[in-house]
């Protein structure tokens, strides 16, 4: 009997996957076919920088980019220095396997809903342990029309990749106050922070308000030593990213965007 239920929930997890990967594909599947790619507000900035690291590793000066103090177009140095670029990663690699633009821009497009859909939807799962209404929320919250606008029509990578774990972060919150889990926070942060420094903040900032509304149950010795956990395995991790910034930020001129 024990079997047959852990089949049947395997099962479902399979099914909801496909469901994740049809709806993907068919979040861009039209587009895909039109080849054609409209240009919007940050497309020359961003993809601009994916064709940088992938020249970076052709001309054998590996993944770390030398950082550029000069002016980026009308942006400021600042952009370029708080811009982590480890998100851009698996678009570069995936411009040695597609040649096209026109098909990178749109595969690329389908892997990321893909992967929102299935972080959405553990991250929902592990606090209410609900399959379905996780699989609902996962639907709701990644192919909602503002969703999908900042992650195509803006072509704003920082932004649409950092969508993605949003929901990581607050049902990590969640957990951090209900069961002193604190790992699910600590990724979310994580990731936020080398995808995009100001959704980071914001949803920084949104936590610390969380935090005391839930003050009750907050300030605990259990609760307070997970949060210390978390706040201190962010920062190791993130370490790569701020430690170089601030000691490019004190040695150098940053020339703030306008």
């Amino acid at each position: 009997m024990k079997n047959k239920v852990k089949l049947t929930a395997a099962g479902n997890t399979a099914l909801i996957i496909a469901l994740f990967a049809v709806l993907s594909v068919m979040s861009s599947y039209i587009l895909l076919k039109s080849h054609f790619v409209g240009t919007s507000i940050d497309i020359v900035f961003h993809w601009s920088r994916i064709y940088e690291i992938k020249n970076s590793i052709l001309n054998g000066n590996g993944l770390f980019l030398p950082v550029a103090l000069n002016k980026f177009n009308e942006s400021g140095s600042a952009v370029m220095t708080m811009y982590p670029y480890l998100n851009l990663m698996p678009v570069v690699l995936l411009s040695f396997v597609v040649k096209s633009f026109v098909h990178l821009v749109y595969i690329t497009f389908i892997l990321r809903n893909f992967l929102s859909l299935l972080v959405a939807f553990f991250a929902c799962y592990s606090f209410n342990e609900n399959k379905w209404i996780s699989f609902v929320f996962s639907i709701s919250y990644v192919l909602s029309t503002m969703t999908l606008f900042y992650s195509f029509i803006l072509m704003d990578m920082g932004v649409s990749s950092s969508l993605i774990f949003i929901p990581l972060a607050l049902f990590g919150t969640f957990r951090l106050i209900t069961d002193h889990k604190w790992l699910e926070l600590a990724i979310g942060m994580s990731a936020l922070i080398f995808c995009h420094v100001i959704t980071a903040v914001m949803i920084a900032a949104l936590v610390i308000v969380i935090l005391p509304i839930n003050w009750r149950s907050v300030f605990n010795k259990a609760t307070l030593i997970a949060l210390a956990k978390c706040v201190v395995t962010t920062l190791l991790v993130t370490s790569v990213f701020w430690i170089p910034f601030v000691y490019l930020y004190l040695h150098n001129q940053i020339s703030m965007p306008i």
